[in-house]
């Protein structure tokens, strides 16, 4: 299997049966580590495979994992989550042929069936998008995550009512600053600790 392909075949990052993933855009950086050292095989019901990092990388190696770390351990969950992406590389790096020629949807697909095997109590997407930037809205998870019809509710943060799935700004630094990430912090771990009760 070349590079390209374990890339569409990775999915994350610490424990896929946790309660709590979360889901964001892109990997940062220039997608380094995809090697598959350090990484173990899993299968699922429908005879897909996928790979996992074998344990959460150190929350110092980027702001985004620090923050996640942030969220869960202000929620209780400790650090017993699970990392993924909606796109297994970089967006500069998702070209248009990714995008038509199935390959990114293969991917989300292959998540979702994951998502649906495992059924993680909470799911965190960061990173909206928009018709215009990739994200959740752009890439149309909505509909791969079976949300089309499912009601929305709430504007900064947006819960997918009876789901257990929030939907929020990107988790990055870059995009997320000061008093803005400490507002949806702070209401990211108050929504997940209600949902663990």
């Amino acid at each position: 299997m070349n590079d390209e392909e374990f890339q569409y075949q990775w999915l994350g990052y610490g424990n896929i049966k946790s309660d709590l993933w979360f889901i964001g855009i892109e990997p940062g950086g220039e997608n380094k580590g995809y090697n598959g050292k350090g990484c173990s095989k899993y299968l699922l019901e429908n005879g897909s495979s996928f790979y996992l990092g074998d344990s959460l990388p150190a929350s110092d190696q980027s702001e985004v994992f620090r923050r996640c770390e942030e969220v869960a351990e202000s929620a209780g969950y400790g650090r017993n989550y699970f990392l993924s992406n909606m796109s297994p590389i970089a967006s500069r790096g998702v070209d248009n042929h990714a995008e038509t020629d199935g390959r990114l949807k293969s991917y989300q697909n292959l998540l979702y069936q994951a998502y649906k095997q495992y059924r993680p109590q909470a799911v965190v997407f960061h990173g909206k998008g928009s018709r215009y930037n990739r994200g959740f809205d752009h890439w149309g998870l909505g509909n791969i995550f079976d949300l089309a019809n499912v009601e929305r509710k709430g504007k900064e943060i947006v819960e997918f009512v009876g789901a257990n799935i929030l939907l929020c700004d990107n988790f990055s630094p870059e995009w997320n600053k000061g008093e803005g990430w400490r507002v949806q912090s702070a209401a990211l771990s108050e929504k997940l600790r209600a949902w663990r009760t």
